[in-house]
C-alpha cells in the first residue's frame, strides 16, 4: 500500500524549487510559515538573552528580510532592529547541510 504514494511524493518533490547557493552570499532567505511568520513567532533575541524560546507578541513586530518577526518586548525588538543578522538564525533557519548541498530543507 505504501508504494502507491511513491509517485505522489516524487511528483511533490519535483515541484520544490532548488535554491541557488549564491542566494546565501548576501541575505539569507528566511524560512517562514505560510503566513510569513519567521521562526514560528518566537522572539529571536530571547534565545540569546534568556537561553530559551519565548513567544513573541503582536505588540512588538518587525518586518525584515521578507518575513514578520515577533518579539516579547520593545527592548528585544530594538536589539534586533539594530543588528538583525546577529539574532536571526543562520542560513535563514534552513538546514545547514541542505544549504551546503545547494538546496533548502
Amino acid at each position: 500500500m505504501r508504494f502507491l504514494y511513491a509517485p505522489i511524493v516524487a511528483a511533490a518533490l519535483a515541484l520544490v524549487p532548488l535554491t541557488d547557493p549564491e542566494a546565501f552570499a548576501g541575505q539569507d532567505p528566511v524560512y517562514q510559515s505560510f503566513l510569513g511568520t519567521a521562526i514560528d513567532g518566537t522572539d529571536p533575541v530571547a534565545y540569546f538573552t534568556e537561553g530559551k524560546p519565548v513567544e513573541g507578541t503582536s505588540d512588538h513586530v518587525m518586518e525584515w528580510n521578507s518575513a514578520t518577526w515577533y518579539f516579547a518586548s520593545a527592548e528585544n525588538l530594538a536589539k534586533f532592529a539594530a543588528d538583525p543578522a546577529k539574532y536571526a538564525p543562520q542560513y535563514g533557519g534552513y538546514c545547514a547541510w541542505a544549504v551546503s548541498q545547494g538546496y533548502t530543507a
